[in-house]
């Protein structure tokens, strides 16, 4: 049996990031929301076969805004209280994880987008909900043919842009909600590349903006079978 873990170890919020972007001095704190979402070569994908296979163009629509609020229920959200310019937020002992699986993915993508929330005790994960329910998904749903192409795996090469298509969605309804966008990052991982030995271990990524550094940890192995 496989095993796979992707943690978050920290985050630290650069001075200079955190000033221009936190609007924080002397000691004023804010609160933060840290939001991840993680796509899987071979983990629990929403079933786009048939977004993938359906000809009708509102049908597809239709097909990618239920797989869009399956997708919306695994998004992780972590709040995180009295963030000061230069903070350093570790989670826990042995960080958190952000997403597991009972079988070792090819590939898979991680989006971390770190918000300053203009108004607490929000329900984030129900405003996402939301703002599926409200999208209009007759864009992507026209380009899904040329996205998923003569890709190796059409069902992840969809479910990627489907992500990205959410998240993007969000993202605009914050900003909307005047929260502040801190820091985001978009990346994607190979396993012949990033974890063929079994591990990947990072320190100190800068985001997109460079207003923040990362440190994760990637763990892959198989377990020997039980006598």
């Amino acid at each position: 049996m496989s095993k796979f873990y992707f943690r978050l170890n920290k985050i630290a919020f650069t001075k200079s990031g955190a000033h221009k972007f936190l609007g924080l001095f002397g000691s004023d704190k804010a609160k933060v929301q840290v939001i991840s979402f993680v796509v899987a070569d071979g983990g629990s994908l929403p079933d786009l076969d048939a977004v993938i296979t359906e000809n009708d163009q509102t049908k597809r629509a239709a097909l990618l805004k239920a797989a869009a609020t399956n997708m919306a229920y695994s998004v992780i959200f972590t709040p995180i209280d009295n963030i000061k310019s230069g903070a350093v937020v570790t989670f826990g002992n042995h960080g958190a994880i952000v997403y597991q699986a009972k079988e070792i993915p090819d590939s898979f993508s991680w989006e971390l987008l770190c918000v300053k929330l203009n108004q607490g005790n929000r329900d984030l994960g129900k405003e996402l909900l939301g703002v599926v329910d409200n999208e209009k998904f007759d864009g992507i749903a026209a380009s899904i043919p040329s996205i998923v192409g003569a890709a190796a795996s059409p069902a992840y090469t969809a479910a990627v842009a489907l992500g990205k298509f959410v998240f993007k969605a969000f993202m605009t309804h914050l900003s909307n909600q005047h929260d502040k966008q801190l820091g985001i990052m978009e990346t994607s991982f190979i396993r012949d590349i990033d974890y063929a030995h079994g591990k990947l271990d990072e320190v100190g990524v800068p985001d997109e903006q460079n207003n923040l550094a990362i440190d994760y940890t990637l763990f892959a192995f198989d377990e020997p079978p039980k006598q």
